[in-house]
């Protein structure tokens, strides 16, 4: 089955099909607008995701909401859809189309023979565990993982979780299903009780860089991409699609919303609450975040 003759089937979203020249039928993952895999279905509900679906060759068609059916031009095919888009889109990716659109991911799971892993931990079928790998007990190592050389995994870490994300369709409440990895670069240290979730969309992968260090209880959302050096205190959340730059740290109990972009060598003190990009080297506290500077000569005003 075609994706298009799939989304012409859900009448329940009313959509209108508009076939245009370029890829019209090579729709074959669901997928973000910014994806770095070919052949995606995205969903643009604003221009400014529309715009960088436009501008990326991995996309090769877009779901849209009427608003913006004047502006999808470009040459990709675009499904316009009168009625709930962001619904048609979600059970387009519940439905898993990579499964008969695209080729078959064969199993895969080679663990290297200098790793140390605990007896109790969990180990996925398809996963892929480098050199000096050291996994404490009752870790949970799930599908699709990657784990580089010398990464240290403490004890109860869920590595591939999936995270919490649901829509009311139709028919019912759902949960949004996880298809993708979570890839870990060499000599990160994942102290005990993390919990790191896979991400979303088939062939992608939530990501840490190398030497990222996270304390106890970090919870990192689905495709969050954390840079090389940087350093997580214990309690810290990450919203999903969050991504923090390279050698920054984050305090104990901070909270970055979802979809924001942290600067490289930025400084998010303990129980922030993030809702803004941050500028590199820039250092914000507070419940919102504000200039630290300013936060302290608040605090001493109030002394």
């Amino acid at each position: 089955m075609e994706v298009l003759d799939l989304i012409c089937s859900l009448t329940q979203y009313v959509p209108q099909i508009m076939r245009m020249p370029r890829k019209p039928l090579s729709c074959l993952r669901t997928c973000l607008p910014w994806t770095h895999v070919p052949n995606g279905l995205c969903l643009a509900m604003n221009r400014r995701y529309l715009d960088i679906a436009l501008e990326n060759p991995n996309i090769s068609g877009v779901i849209v909401p009427d608003a913006l059916a004047k502006q999808a031009l470009g040459g990709l095919s675009f499904v316009i859809s009168a009625k709930y888009p962001e619904l048609l889109f979600c059970d387009l990716h519940n439905r898993a189309i990579h499964n008969f659109n695209a080729d078959p991911v064969q199993p895969r799971s080679t663990i290297a023979s200098s790793a140390l892993i605990h007896p109790t931990a969990l180990i996925a079928t398809n996963v892929l565990i480098g050199d000096g790998v050291i996994i404490g007990p009752y870790s949970i190592i799930g599908e699709n993982s990657v784990i580089g050389d010398n990464v240290w995994i403490g004890p109860q870490v869920i590595i591939g979780e999936d995270g919490l994300y649901s829509r009311v369709f139709p028919h019912g409440k759902e949960h949004i299903r996880h298809w993708g990895g979570v890839r870990i670069g060499k000599r990160c240290r994942i102290a005990a009780q993390c919990i790191i979730a896979r991400s979303t969309y088939f062939s992608e992968y939530t990501e840490l860089g190398e030497d990222v260090f996270l304390s106890f209880q970090v919870t990192v959302g689905h495709d969050c991409y954390l840079a090389s050096g940087s350093n997580v205190s214990t309690h810290a959340t990450f919203g999903g699609r969050t991504r923090l730059g390279s050698d920054c740290w984050v305090g104990m109990g901070a909270v970055l919303s979802n979809t924001i972009t942290v600067g490289d060598k930025a400084s998010v003190k303990l129980g922030a609450v993030l809702i803004n990009d941050l500028p590199e080297r820039a250092e914000v506290s507070g419940n919102f975040a504000i200039a630290h500077t300013q936060n302290l000569k608040n605090k001493a005003r109030l002394s």
